[in-house]
This record gives C-alpha cells, sequence and structure tokens, in this order.
C-alpha cells in the first residue's frame, strides 16, 4: 500500500515514516541515504508513542521486496506502482521494504545465522518475493550478493516470485520480447553469483561464506538461473495471450514471432509437451492466414511435421523456417 505520509511502500512491522526532510530525500538512493538516520530508525524515533496504534497503512505484508540500493528512490516506487497496475486487483496491496523495516546502522551486527534463519524464514511466511530489476539489458540486482541471497530464500522457502520494472522499461523489455528474444534471454541468464558484490566488503564475505557452506556457487547459479527462466517463461506466455486476446492484422507478424520465441525455449527448459503445442498451434496459424503454399516455400514442412515424434525438433525447424519466411515477405 502507499502510505498516506510519504506515498512509499509500508511493511510487515509498524515503521512510521513522518519527517519531512525525509520525504524530500526520497529521490536519493538508500546508499546515499546511509550517511543519514536509516529510514527504520527515524520512523521509530519519531513515533515510538503510536507504534501499538497500528495505523491503516501498516499491517501484515504481501509481498517482500529484493532491490539493489543504489536505486533512486523515484525509480524503486515507479517499478512497484507498475508492478501493481499489472497485477490488476484492486485490494490493497503491502510491501516489505528493508529499509523502512530494517534499522540499517545496527544490521552489521547481525551474524550470518540471523540472516540465514530467522531473515529467510520471513521470506517465506511473506510468501511472495518481488525483484525489482533494471535495466533489463544489464540486471543490477543480479550482480548484487544480498539480492542473490533473497533469491535463494525465496526459492528455499517456496515462495512465488516475481519481477518488477519502472513504466519506460517495461515497455522497452515487452519490445524486446517480440525483437530481441534472444538478448532477453541472455541478459536474465547471465548469473555468476561468485562475482556478485556488496557495498561492506565484509558483507559480501559473509554471504559468500555461507553459500560455499550451503549450496555452493555453481547450484546456486543454476538455481536463479532456472527462476529467471520460469519468470520469462511466464512473462512471455502473459505477453501472448494478451496478444491473443487483442488479435489483429496489425500484430500478426508480432504475435507469431513471439509465440515461436516461447515454444523454443519451452523445448530448451525441457517442456516438450508445451513446446510441441505452441509450435503446432503456430502452423495451423500460419497456414490458415498464408496458405499452405506459404509453408511449402518457407520449408519442407510436412517431412518437419512427420518428425514431431522427436520432440518437437521437426516442427521447431519448419517453425522457424516459416517466421524467418514471413519477414522477409510480409
Amino acid at each position: 500500500m502507499w502510505g498516506s505520509i510519504v506515498e512509499a511502500p509500508f511493511c510487515r512491522k509498524p515503521a512510521f515514516i513522518r519527517n519531512w526532510h525525509l520525504k524530500q530525500r526520497l529521490c536519493l538512493s538508500a546508499d546515499e541515504a546511509d550517511e543519514l538516520l536509516s529510514y527504520a530508525e527515524v520512523g521509530f524515533q519519531q513515533d515510538l508513542k503510536d507504534r501499538c496504534k497500528q495505523p491503516a497503512f501498516v499491517t501484515m505484508a504481501h509481498h517482500f521486496v529484493s532491490h539493489a540500493w543504489r536505486y533512486n528512490y523515484s525509480t524503486f516506487l515507479d517499478a512497484l506502482a507498475t508492478w501493481d497496475a499489472r497485477t490488476g486487483k484492486d485490494l490493497t496491496t503491502y510491501f516489505w521494504v528493508d529499509a523502512f523495516v530494517v534499522n540499517q546502522h545496527i544490521a552489521d551486527s547481525y551474524p550470518m545465522e540471523w540472516w540465514s534463519t530467522r531473515f529467510a524464514q520471513a521470506v517465506g511466511d511473506v510468501g511472495s518475493t518481488i525483484l525489482v530489476s533494471m535495466p533489463w539489458e544489464d540486471p543490477t540486482p543480479l550482480k548484487r550478493v544480498w539480492v542473490i541471497w533473497e533469491i535463494f530464500c525465496a526459492y528455499q522457502t517456496g515462495a512465488r516470485f516475481d519481477i518488477a520494472m519502472p513504466k519506460k522499461e517495461l515497455e522497452g523489455f515487452r519490445a524486446a520480447l517480440i525483437t530481441s528474444f534472444t538478448k532477453v534471454q541472455t541478459a536474465l541468464s547471465k548469473v555468476d553469483v561468485e562475482l556478485s558484490s556488496a557495498f561492506h566488503k565484509s558483507h559480501q564475505d559473509m554471504v559468500h561464506d555461507e553459500i560455499r557452506r550451503t549450496i555452493g556457487f555453481t547450484k546456486l547459479n543454476e538455481m536463479v538461473q532456472l527462476r529467471m527462466t520460469r519468470w520469462l517463461i511466464g512473462m512471455a506466455s502473459r505477453e501472448l495471450q494478451s496478444m491473443k486476446e487483442n488479435a489483429s492484422p496489425e500484430n500478426w507478424k508480432d504475435r507469431m514471432g513471439l509465440q515461436d520465441n516461447l515454444a523454443r525455449m519451452l523445448r530448451e527448459s525441457g517442456n516438450f509437451s508445451g513446446a510441441e503445442f505452441y509450435f503446432k498451434e503456430l502452423l495451423t496459424e500460419v497456414e490458415k492466414t498464408q496458405g499452405k503454399v506459404t509453408l511449402q516455400k518457407a520449408n519442407h514442412i510436412d517431412e518437419a511435421i512427420a518428425f514431431s515424434e522427436q520432440r518437437g525438433i521437426g516442427i521447431e525447424t519448419a517453425c522457424s523456417a516459416v517466421v524467418e519466411f514471413l519477414g522477409k515477405t510480409m
């Protein structure tokens, strides 16, 4: 929910923010604000006497928000507002945001055991993690060790996972799903946990040591990549469904291209039945609108379909040729 005082997302426990100077400084990144009192610290000092009153803008969180602290807060809020609007729900949404909950001036004293147990449990209890990520071409959060740790906590506890982007960033990403799909896949899978860093070197070393002790860098890389791939499949599926619901001659070519891209990704991830469904649907749609002659010009379609028992390999070859052919002729 957006708080009535500073229009910022509030969280799991009361952290009242009513400091006018802080309101003016929300354009700063959390790193820049670190030299001041932490947001949570200011809130508790200002409203200590009201802590038990539970105002309307504070309640149990629906979503844990993971983000890189180098983002400024106007961009951060834009991402959450865009995500909230995209979900299409009328209910008030409450976000768990670390800067408004955790006193950053004492967090350094918490041992790694605390982050591995109580903190991880909190992520699981909330049940949903939203990663604020930008730019999509080279996501900053995937280079930050604390964000990687939070994604791991979400995976370990079975929490749902989604990604939020500012409005303009999301528009560019959605366009890239059609025009630069391979680039999108590469950007979201480019994870090397061992190279992740933190603002404080001591934090980086502490978390890296815990990763070595538990899951290991290689397995954690695979886990993060799997999470990102699943999200991308879901995002592409929703975008394709939206294009189908608003089907028109103008978006036909883009829709076919996105469906081909989605089918390829499903196949690469091992979902052969899903890939085959989209490939066959694509071929049927192309034949229906362009005629069988177009398909035969694009590829030996009958031969390709004959190999469909090979878990979509033949169909993929046919579809790729069709999409390439249509791109040259339309």
